[in-house]
């Protein structure tokens, strides 16, 4: 019995296949869902700041440019690269899961 709607419109009706690989928010990269651990997510859980360390002491290096006051560093661990690996590890957390 022929329901009016072409075949092609109905496959198209049902849900699509949710995607493979899914982006993570706290570091970025592409990962599978399924192969999820504590340890798959490297991130740095803090900003990367321009400001004295807390303690005051001037243990990092000042690029030439700097204003003496100026140290850049993660607040978290302190490493003064901005693309240091994270000093964090966790699950990933996609932007369609529930924020924490």
């Amino acid at each position: 019995m022929d329901s009016g709607v072409p075949a092609s419109a109905s496959a198209s009706a049902s849900a699509p296949a949710p995607p493979k690989h899914k982006t993570c928010r706290k570091c970025k990269a592409s990962y599978d869902p399924s192969a999820n651990t504590r340890l798959s997510c490297r991130f740095h859980p803090s900003f990367f700041v321009c400001r004295r360390h807390d303690d005051q002491k001037r243990y990092y290096e000042l690029r030439d440019g700097d204003p003496p006051y100026a140290a850049k560093f993660y607040d978290c661990c302190g490493a003064e690269d901005p693309d240091a690996p994270g000093c964090t590890t966790d699950l990933h957390r996609s932007y369609d899961d529930a924020q924490d």
